[in-house]
């Protein structure tokens, strides 16, 4: 397949996946999410680190994770979570892609093929999965592997309304210090002990970003 094949093929599978998510935002009739690109990046990278069939939840403009188990389906009835939820990963994905260089940045690149990593794995928290779903999952993998070498496709992924509100969240000490953490992650992968903390530590990062995230959204918001 040629590359222009490839470009009309993504770029109706686009189009048809933004009237998806515009549909949802319609159904819900709920606030937008509006999610910090490498944040959501890094969570979902951590997926590829948790017990399969952990699945995702968003609330809050956060990315949260809930693992398998009894607890599970009322965890997510409680908080109202729903598989549709996934298409709320579209936008940070695509403004990830916009706003880092991953072809110039070593730990932006080990980053964004750990998110390809736990995208795959979550797709076994879905084993009745709709089409759709699996389609939005895929579509993600596909997207994020086409965009480290594709600048033409990434000009096609628009984004209405791109907010670029946390150009100046991570630093890039931030950066290598996840990158860091992240390699602790996969060379204690099989010691659960080590690999706990290892993560606890990632989260504790991401924590501290998630507060500074509303707070910029509160900020944002209110010059609107």
């Amino acid at each position: 397949m040629d590359v222009a094949t490839n470009v009309a093929l993504i770029k109706t599978g686009v189009n048809s996946f933004k009237t998806f998510l515009r549909s949802k935002q319609l159904q819900t009739n709920l606030p937008e999410q509006i999610l910090d690109p490498l944040s959501t990046m890094i969570r979902l990278g951590l997926l590829a680190f948790y017990e399969k069939g952990t699945k995702i939840s968003i609330a809050n403009n956060t990315l949260a994770t809930q693992p398998p188990g009894i607890f599970q389906g009322p965890t997510r009835w409680s908080s109202g979570s729903k598989r549709t939820e996934l298409h709320l990963l579209f936008k940070p994905i695509i403004r990830a892609l916009k706003h880092y260089d991953m072809s110039k940045n070593k730990a932006i690149d080990k980053i964004f093929k750990l998110a390809i990593q736990g995208i795959q794995k979550l797709k076994s928290a879905y084993p009745d999965a709709s089409n759709v779903t699996l389609y939005s999952l895929n579509f993600y993998v596909h997207t994020i592997q086409k965009g480290r070498d594709d600048s033409e496709l990434l000009e096609i992924l628009e984004v209405e309304k791109d907010l670029n509100v946390f150009g100046e969240l991570w630093s890039e000490k931030d950066i290598q210090l996840v990158s860091i953490l992240i390699d602790k992650l996969v060379q204690h992968r099989r010691e659960i002990h080590l690999l706990h903390h290892y993560n606890r530590a990632l989260i504790h990062v991401l924590e501290v970003k998630d507060a500074k995230v509303r707070a910029l959204i509160k900020e944002t918001t209110a010059k609107m």
